[in-house]
């Protein structure tokens, strides 16, 4: 992959995904809504020729859109206060997935561990969907959605 863009570049996650990308020398176009975040990310980045960033509204499907144009693959790692999750989390994946579908790019989703709810055999990727709380039934269901716009539904 030569060009990715990170939704949620300057949280926890997307600042991960966006070091590793750039230390595999892909391209990467930073994606947030705060410019001084997202100067302070290209700060640590030592201004890196690899790294840019745009400004945008992750619930505005064509602020994506405008964004990831030249991107091969979208990696999701946006996110809402966990008090707004209820209210917004299933319209932002409805957003990412619109942009994502209007201009044909695959989609990473990068997420936690709640959908998974308490451990009953080793943790890996076949591990049973079972949220215990809240907020994991919110993010399977995100999941859910996620999975249904890519065409496939998720393994329980």
């Amino acid at each position: 992959m030569k060009k990715a863009i990170v939704l949620g570049a300057t949280g926890g996650s997307g600042q991960v995904i966006v070091s590793e990308l750039l230390s595999r020398g892909t391209e990467v176009i930073a994606f947030g809504r705060s410019e001084s975040k997202l100067e302070q990310l290209m700060k640590e980045h030592d201004h890196s020729q690899l790294l840019s960033y745009t400004m945008g509204d992750i619930f505005d499907f064509k602020t994506i859109v405008e964004a990831a144009e030249d991107a091969e693959i979208i990696f999701q790692c946006a996110n809402v206060p966990y008090q707004e999750m209820a209210l917004k989390l299933l319209s932002l994946g409805e957003s990412v997935m619109k942009a994502a579908d209007a201009l044909g790019k695959k989609i990473v989703i990068v997420d936690g561990i709640y959908v998974y709810g308490h451990q009953v055999a080793k943790g890996d990727e076949n591990h049973p969907k079972q949220p215990h709380t809240k907020k994991g039934q919110i993010r399977l269901e995100f999941e859910k959605l996620i999975s249904a716009k890519n065409g496939k539904m998720p393994e329980h």
